[in-house]
């Protein structure tokens, strides 16, 4: 029985979507998962949230909760990050601080003040995951969805070289999914490579049954002036291959899209846009606890669908908004 442990298993709605996507896998044995969250309600939800998508899925599946960390991560196959050192307080401190000297950012996660801020506090965590795998279970891979994704990855390189690390992200898939039905093609059937570094990618080759599909998608922003005024658009149009990063990244990687007012107008951007995300994270969560408390079932993404991009605080590495993506 492979064992999966869930660290940070408090953020509900990532443990919800991941558990989902395991469980609809028709030839996976039956899973050990093992959820670890400090927050001891927390805790408790996402237990319940387990067995509900579980019971949901018709899976049989072992589900323990435990806020030692040590005691979770005993034995265990794979360990799945997904915590968030602070919580949303210090992603607000990460935002806000910087924006009251003038310094503007959308996500605040990745690189910058807040991608270092938030990277310096998960340092000494993922030190003590580290050290606690290396003892109890030195042959699992650690999967990463944590953000700052390129700093952690590095820094378990650094302090646990021997320990297997992956960081992990939904970009590439779901770049590629949204371009296809932009362009309408069906995504089924593509053929797709890209290269660089989380977050920064591009997407060399994209094409289907031997169709390079990029010459439909310039034909198609070259149709519509609201698709030029995207971060990422704009980046295509002056590097040739399009970024895997949505908007509201990649204008923190380059720092004249966030530098004055006109450039925030024109693109479409929102600084401080992580905050409100943030805050609707939380609201998913509390509704998660009273459907669970009244005996209901937490809703599941269909199977081939995007499922819910709110992420609690922006601590995993996934897909932004629809409306807002290209």
């Amino acid at each position: 029985m492979p064992t999966i442990v869930f660290l940070g298993a408090g953020s509900v709605v990532f443990t919800r979507q991941l558990l989902t996507d395991l469980l609809r896998f028709p030839d996976l044995p039956v899973l050990d998962i093992a959820l670890h969250d400090i927050d001891p309600e927390r805790l408790e939800v996402a237990r319940g949230t387990a067995l509900n998508v579980a019971k949901q899925l018709g899976r049989e599946v072992r589900v323990t909760a435990s806020a030692d960390r040590r005691e979770a991560l005993a034995g265990a196959d794979f360990v799945i990050n997904m915590i968030q050192v602070g919580g949303i307080a210090a992603t607000k401190i990460d935002l806000e601080l910087p924006a009251r000297k003038g310094l503007r950012q959308t996500i605040g996660d990745t690189t910058g003040v807040g991608g270092v801020f938030r990277a310096l506090r998960t340092f000494p965590v993922l030190t003590g995951i580290a050290r606690d795998m290396r003892e109890l279970c030195p042959d699992a891979w650690f999967l990463n969805y944590t953000n700052p994704m390129a700093m952690n990855i590095w820094w378990m390189s650094h302090v646990a070289p021997e320990i297997k690390a992956v960081g992990l992200c939904h970009s590439v898939y779901w770049t590629v999914n949204d371009l296809c039905e932009l362009v309408g093609v069906p995504l089924e059937g593509t053929h797709y490579r890209a290269a660089g570094v989380n977050h920064q990618a591009w997407l060399t080759e994209w094409s289907r049954d031997g169709e390079d599909l990029y010459p439909r998608l310039r034909e198609k922003i070259a149709s519509d002036p609201e698709l030029e005024r995207r971060v990422r658009v704009e980046i295509f149009r002056r590097i040739g291959y399009y970024p895997t990063e949505t908007s509201e990244h990649s204008s923190e990687y380059l720092d004249w899209f966030l530098r004055d007012d006109a450039q925030i107008e024109r693109f479409r951007l929102e600084p401080l846009q992580y905050i409100g995300i943030s805050e609707e994270n939380v609201h998913e969560f509390d509704q998660a606890r009273a459907t669970l408390a009244a005996g209901g079932d937490v809703p599941l993404h269909e199977e081939g669908m995007r499922p819910s991009t709110r992420r609690r605080s922006s601590t995993r590495c996934s897909p932004a908004r629809r409306a807002r993506s290209m």
